[in-house]
């Protein structure tokens, strides 16, 4: 019983809610469920970086194809 206690207490600390289930089912319906929400929200993170970051390298690449195309000029 002590055990529950420190569990519970920890629980609390980290600001964790947790709902009250009936058997192992529920537990691990609720779990996955917590985890696809989980993968979706970073999914969606990873993805805004990704568009964040292709945008700014087809920008890079573009300047770079300026550059090249002035210096065509300058030697043609």
């Amino acid at each position: 019983m002590g055990q529950s206690f420190d569990l519970s207490e920890k629980v609390r600390a980290e600001e964790i809610s947790v709902p009250l289930v009936k058997d192992d089912k529920e537990i691990l319906r609720h779990v996955l469920l917590s985890l696809d929400e989980e993968y979706l929200d970073l999914r969606g993170r990873l993805r805004q970086k990704e568009n964040q970051i292709s945008s700014v390298k087809l920008e890079e690449l573009s300047i770079e194809l300026n550059k090249l195309k002035e210096l065509m000029k300058m030697m043609g």
